[in-house]
């Protein structure tokens, strides 16, 4: 596994057991979106294990915990360019904080038999 712009330390868990289940399909699906991007795509939260604060408020420990999911430090105007590449490149969830100051954009690539492609935002302080 080997990718031009990120290193797979990158998505391990933050909660500091340093687990890192990452599915090298999703970070394949990113580092193609970074191609077509062409700017810096910043890795705020990857894979998240089980007992990660955020995953084990998620029935089944939500989409970081499969190892399909990131979420990227990203504003404004790039947002939309990044939400537009990121469509086309088969990601099939979007989280959107665009407020205060930690705005970042949930990318997963999840499938399933809910309905997909699927996009929410988030409020208050919640991630």
């Amino acid at each position: 596994m080997s990718w031009s712009n990120f290193k797979r330390v990158e998505f391990q868990c933050r909660c500091g057991c340093k687990t890192n289940k990452i599915n090298a399909e999703f970070v394949d699906r990113l580092q193609k979106l970074r191609d077509r991007f062409a700017r810096p795509v910043i890795v705020t939260s990857g894979y998240r294990c089980p007992s990660h604060d955020r995953s084990a408020k998620v029935r089944g420990g939500g989409a970081h915990a499969t190892g399909h999911a990131a979420d990227v430090a990203v504003r404004g105007r790039d947002a939309v360019d990044f939400l537009r590449i990121a469509l086309d490149c088969g990601f099939t969830g979007f989280g959107i904080k665009q407020h205060g100051d930690q705005r970042f954009i949930h990318l997963d690539d999840l499938r399933g038999d809910w309905p997909r492609p699927m996009i929410w935002t988030y409020t208050g302080d919640s991630t």
